[in-house]
């Protein structure tokens, strides 16, 4: 129940709007975060939703692997690297994942985005893991003699 003598105008709070010109990299923090997630949730979320939901899985794939890209880029600070994106994973992916980076960025984001294929045919091949889609992180130890 609200008091009789509650006004909301009594709470309302007014900032001075904030307007940025420059170089994206020189912006505040919070504004680089805003920029992203708003690219991320109104324009390359939905597209991968939609890729994965109606099976093109390897659209998705694709999609999961340029967002994490993106994202190792703005982590580093500067256009990203393979190594980049193996320490992003290393901060923000399940320790399960640390065991298969090097090949995670080699075999099936390199081999996907440059060759359309989860081995990257110019590599020699030690992959130790396998991609399961039901299983809760999608990565597991791969058996031997398989």
């Amino acid at each position: 129940m609200t008091l009789p003598d509650w006004n909301p105008d009594d709470y309302l709070v007014s900032f001075e709007d904030i307007h940025f010109s420059g170089y994206v990299v020189d912006a505040p923090l919070a504004m680089k975060v805003g920029w992203i997630m708003r690219y991320l949730y109104d324009d390359i979320f939905p597209d991968a939703i939609k890729a994965i939901v109606n099976g093109g899985a390897l659209s998705g794939l694709l999609l999961g692997f340029s967002i994490l890209e993106y994202l190792a880029g703005y982590y580093a600070g500067r256009s990203s690297k393979s190594k980049d994106f193996t320490v992003f994973m290393d901060v923000y992916f399940p320790e399960q994942y640390r065991p298969y980076q090097d090949d995670i960025y080699t075999h099936l984001r390199n081999g996907l985005v440059h060759n359309l294929s989860i081995m990257n045919p110019w590599v020699s091949a030690s992959v130790n893991f396998t991609a399961l889609r039901k299983s809760l992180h999608c990565i597991c130890k791969r058996k031997m003699g398989r």
